[in-house]
């Protein structure tokens, strides 16, 4: 028999008590997991950004009712992995962005090559963000938070870019790479 540090007999209600924080340590264990997944997924390893996207695209439909469209050119193949890592932080970031504060219920990421680059982009057909915000400047910068911020950096490390195109019809967020492969240079 279970017995609590408080003297606990074993009753009824110190019985649920056990059982409830059971519940509530396996649910942290699964959130903790679930999050540590979501910081490095294996899937990124093993298969790739484009494959990663597609379990992430599953994931968060799962958790925010919107739907992603994933299209990827079939050239792409695997990438350098800090390219696939930056580039998979945009899509969560981008994403993450739909979720709060578009408004959006459905979003659209793309990957293409064009030539010596490679071209992302995170669409939604939400309320947009205000102009004013998307002017690069300090005050700009402290409104959108450290998300775009984070991005921007990322890309610039790799010597791309992030562009983000807003109206009341939606925001698309591009990121930008240079990257070349075996097969252009």
């Amino acid at each position: 028999m279970i017995r609590s540090q408080g003297g606990g007999d074993g009753s009824p209600e110190a019985a649920r008590s056990l059982e409830d924080a059971m519940s509530l340590a396996s649910k942290a264990g699964d959130e903790i997991r679930n999050l540590s997944h979501l910081l490095h997924p294996p899937e990124l390893d093993q298969v790739g950004l484009v494959s990663a996207l597609r379990w992430y695209a599953v994931k968060f439909k799962e958790r925010s009712a919107i739907s992603v469209k994933l299209t990827s050119d079939p050239g792409v193949g695997r990438l350098p992995a800090d390219i696939e890592s930056a580039l998979f932080r945009v899509v969560q970031e981008s994403l993450n962005n739909v979720q709060h504060h578009s408004g959006s219920l459905a979003a659209e990421v793309r990957i293409r090559r064009e030539n010596s680059r490679l071209v992302l982009e995170v669409e939604d057909q939400g309320r947009g963000l205000p102009a004013e915000l998307l002017t690069v400047n300090e005050k700009s910068a402290a409104k959108l938070g450290v998300g775009i911020a984070g991005m921007r950096e990322r890309l610039r490390q790799l010597g791309g870019r992030l562009e983000i195109d807003s109206s009341l019809r939606g925001t698309t967020v591009r990121a930008v790479v240079p990257w070349q492969d075996a097969d252009l240079t």
